[in-house]
């Protein structure tokens, strides 16, 4: 038989079944809790704006690439558009030898195809060679008046991820030395943040490259098809002086 001591010993004493299982359930509930503290309380947008004033260069790189792109790819459009019966009222103006009315109707289009065409008709009567020189000399001038501005854009494409990677080289080494510094004391964090944040300034620079590029590219195919638009435009032209009866 069991002493009065004894039965108290073991109403106090808890079983070691149950002891165990309390003891899983506090290191589930802190791996739970460690889980949860360690997920990202901060947004890639956020981050982008903790990264301070490097942020606004991007956005403004941003701005003027995206300012760029509109201002010459509606010139570029508007210099591959023209109206079907302009080359013939120009024909016609040259038949009936109203050259006025044709260099009238040249400024009163104001696009580079005109502008072209006014120069052959300013050289009517001297040798069709002579004039077909010219209006090609005017076509390339064309040509680098809608180049304008796409140089610069190229640069901002190239200039944004190189200077992301700098500001982000520096900043890295600046977290480095932080946490060098510390030594022993320094956490996991602060180590982690030396990489996670400077690294913004790559991504921005990054996504202001990717969107030149794009944009740059578009604007050259769109040159392309202009010039060869203008250069049909002096082609028939020139053959139209050569064949005026044709």
């Amino acid at each position: 038989l069991k002493t009065d001591d004894e039965m108290n010993i073991l109403q106090i004493v808890p079983p070691a079944s149950d002891s165990l299982q309390q003891i899983q359930q506090q290191v589930q509930q802190e791996v739970t809790n460690a889980l949860t503290s360690s997920e990202p309380s901060q947004t890639i947008i956020d981050l982008a704006f903790n990264n301070g004033w490097f942020m606004i260069v991007l956005l403004l790189l941003f701005l003027s690439v995206i300012y760029i792109f509109i201002e010459r790819a509606l010139v570029i459009q508007r210099a591959a558009k023209e109206e079907d019966s302009f080359m013939n009222r120009i024909k016609d103006y040259i038949l009936e030898e109203k050259t006025e009315a044709a260099v009238a109707l040249c400024r009163k289009n104001n696009t580079p195809a005109s502008a072209i065409l006014q120069k052959g008709i300013d050289l009517l009567g001297r040798p069709v060679p002579e004039i077909a020189d010219v209006m090609k000399t005017q076509q390339d001038v064309e040509i680098i008046r809608l180049n304008k501005g796409m140089p610069l854009l190229a640069a901002l494409s190239l200039v944004a991820p190189l200077l992301g990677l700098l500001i982000t080289t520096v900043e890295v080494t600046q977290h480095l030395m932080t946490v060098a510094y510390a030594g022993s004391s320094a956490s996991i964090a602060s180590l982690a943040s030396a990489f996670y944040l400077p690294a913004t300034s790559v991504i921005g620079g990054l996504i202001v490259g990717i969107v030149g590029l794009c944009r740059s590219f578009h604007l050259k195919n769109s040159l392309r098809t202009a010039t060869g638009k203008l250069t049909e435009k002096r082609v028939e032209f020139i053959e139209f002086l050569s064949h005026p009866a044709e």
